[in-house]
Order: C-alpha cells, then structure tokens, then sequence
C-alpha cells in the first residue's frame, strides 16, 4: 500500500466535506467517507490530492455549496484522525445514498450510505 495522503492545508476541507456528506452517519459512516476521499487520491483513478479529489467535477454533491454551511463536529475530527492514523477500509472508492453507485463493484452498506470498490 503507498503511504496515505496527508495535507493539512486540505483538512479543513476534508472535515466540511465529510460532515456535509455525512453528519448524521455516525463515526463509522463519517469514517468510511474520510476513507472514500483519501483512498481515491491514493487510486490512480482520480487526482492526487484532498482538494482536487472533492472538487473534481460531479463527484460531490456537496461541494462547494452545502460544505459551507455545515459546523464541523468533534466526531467528525475523530473520524478524520482515526483515518489518517489507520484506515478502517482502504479500498474503497464510491458511495452513495439509497444505492450503489453504477460505477462501482457493491460493496456493503453502513447506515444510508451504499459503498464499493
């Protein structure tokens, strides 16, 4: 595995996208969307870092406007720590609300969230 990514100019940004993506999914839910993020600028398949991976085009829904009007939690600075110190599941590529995104292989559900690889 190649060492995670960390920019921390990009933590701010990771924290508002993770809690507008998923401030009612609990730390587990807000975990694996830390782990979305980091694992696809870690992929080949998408940009090499935090910010260009949240803004890349049609990804997510919540950039830039619903990010910035989330407060940021502790819990969600939790998951974002716990994930830069060990990745609760670095395969992982895709989730979406309700259903598995067409573009991925199913991978399980955790709360409204359906992920996959």
């Amino acid at each position: 595995n190649p060492e995670p990514i960390v920019i921390y100019d990009s933590i701010d940004m990771l924290a508002k996208c993770v809690e507008a993506e998923a401030g009612n999914q609990g730390l587990l839910g807000k975990r694996l969307v830390v782990d979305v993020i980091l694992n696809r600028g870690d992929s080949e398949r998408f940009p090499n870092d935090v910010a260009s991976v949240i803004s890349q085009r049609g990804q997510f829904a919540v950039y830039p406007n619903a990010m910035n009007k989330v407060t940021v939690t502790q819990e969600t600075l939790d998951a974002i720590t716990l994930e830069l110190e060990r990745r609760t599941d670095d395969r992982i590529l895709f989730f979406t609300a309700r259903h598995y995104n067409k573009y991925c292989i199913p991978a399980y559900q955790c709360g409204e969230h359906y992920f996959g690889y």
